[in-house]
């Protein structure tokens, strides 16, 4: 379990890709659809 929380960060993802995927809108302002945090 250590192992996988110690990787949370390989699966960060911006909104667009969630987006993409689920075949949902998430209301944010345009611009932060495409950023992608360094870190959770």
């Amino acid at each position: 379990m250590d192992a996988k929380r110690n990787r949370l960060d390989d699966y960060i993802v911006t909104i667009q890709e969630l987006e993409l995927v689920t075949g949902k809108t998430i209301p944010v302002d345009e611009y932060l659809k495409f950023e992608k945090p360094e870190y959770s």
